[in-house]
């Protein structure tokens, strides 16, 4: 097992025993683990996001500090051979809620960091999350029961990435791959409108994302069957075009279209 497998492993077992424990009802999967758990992204995520709501603050922190000590948890993750060595818990406030954990395979001396992070900054979105079981062959491939969690479908995850992308003050590459991953598994599903806004925003900042960024961001945290072919140029300016084109096709509050001219660092 490599580090980026027991990451995922602990985050599928962290699920696992979090929906024993709290309403699925309560928090809802985003981010990379949304699309790695369910639209089969082949890009591992360091950190596993969630949003949450009508729990409190003490509440989901003594429970998802229950997960991090519980013996049954402890107990599967060491047959997985990965320790838990060290957890923190840095943030807790009413809109952020952040854990610290290393890890640690074993035979290996160095610590493996990740988080857990629960956010209260997005107010009625978890009602258009799905519950459903993560993809079987992840399962299969971690060995694990069946994990059942609310996420966020298809279409919303799309709006989430872009308003990702138009948001963020320092850009990500990863909403780039993410984008392409998800783009290319609508099938008949109606995209949301973008406000201008948002789109313009956007399509700046996927614009001023080079080769470099995604080479060095994004690229090790690939499946290696995929690093030869995202590891090339030629590939990143295609990618970058498509999901530009993406966006700025995107259904708009208004027909004013942005003229903006793409990266080629």
């Amino acid at each position: 097992m490599n580090p980026r497998e027991a990451i995922e492993c602990f985050h599928l077992s962290f699920c696992q025993r979090l929906g024993a424990r709290v309403d699925r009802a309560f928090f809802c999967l985003k981010g990379g683990c949304n699309l790695r758990f369910y639209f089969q992204s082949f890009r591992y995520s360091e950190d596993i996001d969630f949003d949450v709501e009508t729990i409190s603050v003490s509440t989901l922190k003594k429970n998802v500090e229950k997960v991090l000590g519980d013996a049954t948890f402890v107990a599967l993750l060491r047959h997985k051979r990965i320790e838990v060595v060290e957890w923190s818990s840095p943030k807790q406030t009413e809109t952020t809620q952040r854990w610290k954990v290393a890890l640690k395979i074993d035979g290996q001396s160095v610590s493996i960091p990740t988080k857990i992070e629960f956010s209260r900054r997005t107010h009625n979105m978890i009602g258009l999350g799905e519950v459903e079981p993560v993809y079987p062959l992840l399962i299969a491939r971690h060995e694990l029961q069946t994990v059942l969690l609310r996420h966020y479908p298809l279409i919303q995850a799309i709006d989430q990435k872009i308003g990702a992308l138009a948001g963020r003050t320092e850009t990500q590459a990863r909403d780039v791959l993410d984008l392409k991953i998800l783009k290319d598994r609508i099938i008949d599903q109606s995209l949301s409108a973008v406000s201008e806004s948002n789109k313009a925003r956007a399509l700046k900042n996927l614009a001023g994302i080079s080769f470099s960024d995604f080479k060095s961001q994004v690229w090790p945290y690939l499946l290696d069957d995929y690093q030869d072919h995202y590891g090339k140029r030629a590939t990143w300016d295609s990618l970058q075009d498509e999901v530009f084109k993406f966006i700025e096709a995107a259904p708009s509050e208004n027909l004013v279209k942005p003229t903006i001219a793409r990266s080629r660092k």
